[in-house]
This record gives C-alpha cells, sequence and structure tokens, in this order.
C-alpha cells in the first residue's frame, strides 16, 4: 500500500517544480555558430559559454601569439551584481589543447595546484577553466520585473515571458580578466567582458528538444527549485 502514496506524493513534487530558462547577450560581444561568446584581439580568443543547469561559466583562451603569456587568476573574477566572485583556487581543473601550426597535437586535462595564482598559455595553445555557475539553485527574483503570460502553440503550456536590455535586466554579469606578459611579468593588461539576461521564460515544463537539450545554446542556461507551497 506504500507504493500509491510514494507515487501521489511524487506527482505532487514534480508539479511544483518551477523553472527559468535564460538567454544571455551582450551589447559588445558576437556569438559564434555555438551561441558561444567570442572575443578576439591580435593576442587573444576568448570564449565563453554559459551553457547548462545554473549557467556553468566556461572560459576557454586561445594565445594566438608568438610570445608565452600568464593569466593571473588572483587579480581576476566573475562579478555578479557588483559582487566579484574571485576565479583563484589553490586547486584547479583544467583542460585545452597544445597546437602546432593550428593542428591540434595534444589534449591537456588534469588537476594542477596553482600555488601562485598563474597560470603560463604557452604560444599556440589554449586552456579551458569552470569553476563557477551563475546561480545556485533558486529562482531568480522577478518579482519586480514584467513578464507577459503566454500560451505555446507546441503543447499549449503557459508561459511567463519577458524581455529586457542592459538596463532592464534582472541579472548582469561582468567577467574580468588580467593577463601578464613579457619577462619576468613586466607588463600587464586587462580584459573586462558584460553580459546579461535578455530573456526569461518562467514555466513548470522540464528540459526536453524545446529546452536547452542542444549543444548550440551556449549563450541559455535554466533554473529550477521545487516549491512545494506554490509558485514565487
Amino acid at each position: 500500500m506504500r507504493t500509491p502514496l510514494l507515487l501521489c506524493l511524487g506527482v505532487i513534487l514534480l508539479s511544483s517544480c518551477q523553472y527559468q530558462y535564460m538567454t544571455i547577450a551582450s551589447d559588445t560581444i558576437p556569438v559564434n555558430n555555438k551561441n558561444e561568446f567570442v572575443v578576439e584581439t591580435d593576442t587573444l580568443l576568448i570564449t565563453y559559454s554559459f551553457h547548462g543547469l545554473n549557467g556553468p561559466v566556461q572560459v576557454s583562451i586561445y594565445n594566438k601569439s608568438n610570445i608565452g603569456l600568464e593569466i593571473d587568476w588572483k587579480r581576476s573574477s566573475l562579478i555578479i551584481g557588483d559582487k566579484p566572485y574571485n576565479y583563484y583556487k589553490p586547486v584547479m581543473q583544467i583542460s585545452g589543447v597544445v597546437e602546432n601550426n593550428r593542428r591540434r597535437d595534444n589534449d591537456v586535462t588534469g588537476t594542477i595546484t596553482a600555488r601562485e595564482g598563474t597560470q603560463f598559455i604557452p604560444p599556440a595553445s589554449g586552456i579551458s577553466k569552470m569553476e563557477f555557475h551563475l546561480n545556485s539553485p533558486g529562482l531568480i527574483d522577478t518579482r519586480n520585473v514584467e513578464l507577459q503570460k503566454l500560451k505555446r502553440e507546441k503543447g499549449g503550456a503557459i508561459i511567463k515571458r519577458g524581455e529586457f536590455n542592459r538596463i532592464t535586466s534582472p541579472f548582469a554579469f561582468r567577467s574580468y580578466l588580467t593577463f601578464v606578459t613579457g619577462n619576468g611579468g613586466t607588463s600587464e593588461f586587462a580584459v573586462d567582458h558584460s553580459f546579461y539576461v535578455s530573456e526569461l521564460i518562467k514555466t513548470s515544463q522540464q528540459p526536453t528538444s524545446e529546452w536547452l537539450s542542444r549543444d548550440d545554446r551556449g549563450n541559455e542556461f535554466y533554473i529550477r527549485e521545487m516549491n512545494v507551497n506554490g509558485t514565487r
């Protein structure tokens, strides 16, 4: 007799699970064919992806120059709103490739102990780092933003949707990266990249082929929250 009770409880819990699906935009950074944000200069190729649950922040850095450079993680931060989160951690998971004449030679993965808080990037090679998520479990507060109630053609589900610009967005963040070049780190420069949520969809529908299951959505992420007392 316990099985029907457990099934009923499961149905109740699933029905109270709320999702928010976010699209990220930047007024200054273009996207590639995977909707990842790409910043390219004479020296660097930096790619950002936020695809997945809670917005995993993946930063990929490729050194285009013919000299080595270092990224100073201790002086690099993810800034959500006005609160900085330092990219530096004493133990970091890394992945990347070493290339010769723009041809991939070797994949590099592993764990490093970054005692000095810097990481060397040789010429014609790249690294990737993913240490943070844009949001811990819990919905973004939308009480002060305007959402329009809509009925989707596919499945007839009711959703709430809002579109925003950089000023009206309920969620904005920046990535600040510091680089060191020259023998003995004699010179340095920093880059600052800004992003914001340009679209937010609020629904009880779970991720499907329509919601973020494809790999070409580097500018989209979602958040879910169990709320047995009703929606927020």
